[in-house]
């Protein structure tokens, strides 16, 4: 018996064939977990067509994972775990923690059945802490209640030597809840009208009675917080009007279904209602303003407004059309002071932009 070589899981692949302990062949085809083994180097004979003498090899030979395969050749092989992990219920999209602590020189976690390995760790979401040792073993095994991680089991597996020792302990992560709605959009139609759509959420947990129908809850704000939209519906759309591009709004749609609520996944859009206004004076009796408008008249509600001494109103006028470039030329009377006000309104007639010159 080697008590001086690690034991570790490893999956039945290529020539590896039978049990070293029972002797018996490992059942095809291998389904998880009767797809793994214990790897472990020792002393083995075997004869050669050239010789009748038995010959040794050391090298790696494999075990079911079965105490009593193991006994075979180690008698000592006890279990030795101390604190077992325990199963957890948790809510979808938190984080599961999993405890094992024991007595020995190697200490392994696995997940449905198979060795923990980093690229495991990060597909899955797992951490877990230095079980130190040798002696004392504990680890805390960390996982993110994803979807893909409902169901599987978690293991830990601690070996000593000298005497050999080998435990295993299992332990299940179950999900409860509802995931969130998946590729949620929006689009803009030629009408101003904001179209809001997303899918229906991939998973939910067995729990759920069956029948149960799934709703949505929908709200819309603008850039202060001020609800457009606050509404509940059955279908995977909702259509908003006079709300286009220029807009600054923000979506959260949350899946309801039987006693589930989701979380609730968020877009927005940042658009801009800004004016920009400039003036030639090469003809300071005849000027020409421009007002550049990062949102089209056909989008908003936008007006210039010019008073002559700041109190009477001389002009004022909507703009309309798409275009984003607005002149205005006209003759000043000298020696008065000109103020070009620009003020724009959303299509639901809040202010959102206002800015001026003087002449």
């Amino acid at each position: 018996m080697s008590t001086t070589y690690p034991y570790t899981l490893h999956f039945i692949t290529g020539n590896i064939s039978s049990c070293f302990g029972c002797k018996n062949k490992y059942k095809k085809p291998l389904e998880p977990p009767n797809d793994l083994c214990i790897q472990h180097q020792d002393w083995r004979e075997y004869l050669t067509p050239s010789s009748s003498t038995p010959q040794r090899k050391f090298s790696n030979v494999y075990y079911h994972c079965r105490p009593q395969c193991i006994q075979l050749n180690n008698l000592y092989f006890i279990p030795i775990i101390t604190v077992p992990p325990a199963s957890v219920v948790t809510p979808i999209y938190t984080t599961a923690t999993f405890t094992c602590e024991g007595t020995g020189d190697i200490f392994n976690w696995s997940v449905q059945g198979a060795s923990l390995t980093p690229a495991i760790a990060q597909q899955r979401g797992i951490t877990y802490t230095d079980p130190g040792g040798p002696g004392n073993l504990s680890s805390v095994l960390t996982i993110s209640a994803l979807p893909i991680n409902d169901g599987i089991g978690i293991g830990c597996h601690i070996i000593s030597f000298l005497p050999f020792e080998y435990a295993s302990s299992g332990s299940t992560l179950t999900i409860r809840g509802i995931a969130q709605v998946e590729d949620l959009q929006y689009s803009f139609t030629t009408n101003n009208l904001l179209l809001i759509t997303w899918s229906r959420p991939v998973y939910f947990s067995s729990d759920i009675p069956i029948g149960s129908s799934v709703s949505y809850q929908v709200l819309v704000t603008d850039e202060d917080g001020d609800i457009i939209l606050d509404t509940n519906t059955p279908n995977a759309n909702v259509a908003l009007p006079n709300i286009t591009e220029c807009d600054l709004f923000n979506v959260s749609v949350t899946a309801l279904l039987a006693q589930y609520t989701s979380i609730n996944n968020t877009i927005s859009n940042n658009g801009s209602y800004a004016v920009n206004i400039t003036i030639n004076k090469d003809n300071f009796i005849r000027p020409n303003v421009t007002i550049e408008l990062s949102c089209p008249p056909s989008q908003s509600n936008t007006s210039l407004t010019i008073t002559s001494d700041s109190t009477a109103v001389i002009d004022q006028y909507t703009f309309t059309g798409t275009d984003e470039s607005i002149n205005d030329i006209r003759t000043l009377i000298p020696y008065h002071q000109y103020n070009y006000t620009v003020r724009v309104f959303n299509l639901r007639n809040k202010l959102q932009y206002e800015t001026y010159t003087i002449i």
